[in-house]
């Protein structure tokens, strides 16, 4: 072949073993994570993280006399770093950017726990997003190289049909664009 570039992607499950807050209860969690490599007119290798997430509705939650609405949705983060970056400190970070970590395995103390935490520490999709590309920023200044990220937060709702979707964008200097919309 005489061809002048080349582009791989590889997908795969990466499974961690995750504790449940209050029993204690161990299972296994699978993110979708991957690598995207090109070579030729452009050289770039990102690190790819899927992290499914939960946020509780702060509009719902101020509306309401009683609870408030869940969203269910999956951050993606496209990492281009030049240095070491570890899947385990990015699906940690997203993970922390949530109203509650989400979990394998929920005996009723640990699915109290969450819903409660996930009450008291309510979050728009953008907020998410922010708090991600923050989160990357300062993995980023503690190890400074060529640093270039894209930051997507895809959510549905319990209680209506259109799904949420914020993205960031990061280059070595600062965050580039911020948007937010919502979609039928």
């Amino acid at each position: 072949m005489d061809a002048k570039t080349a582009h791989l992607e590889v997908k795969f499950n990466y499974f961690r073993e995750k504790a449940a807050p209050v029993s204690g209860k161990v299972g296994m969690m699978a993110y979708e994570c991957g690598f995207v490599a090109s070579g030729g007119a452009v050289d770039e290798f990102l690190v790819v993280a899927h992290v499914p997430v939960t946020t509780l509705c702060p509009c719902s939650k101020e509306i309401s006399a009683f609870g408030a609405h869940n969203q269910r949705g999956y951050v993606t983060v496209r990492i281009e770093a030049k240095g070491m970056l570890w899947l385990e400190d990015v699906i940690d970070m997203i993970e922390a950017a949530g109203s509650a970590q989400l979990y394998p395995v929920l005996k009723r103390p640990d699915e109290k726990f969450v819903t409660e935490q996930a009450y008291q520490n309510p979050r728009f999709v953008e907020d998410m997003v922010r708090e991600v590309s923050w989160s990357l920023t300062n993995i980023r200044m503690s190890a400074p190289t060529k640093w270039r990220s894209k930051t997507t937060n895809r959510s549905t709702t319990t209680t209506h049909t259109p799904t949420s979707v914020a993205r960031n964008r990061e280059t070595d200097s600062r965050i580039v664009c911020t948007s937010a919309a919502v979609r039928s």
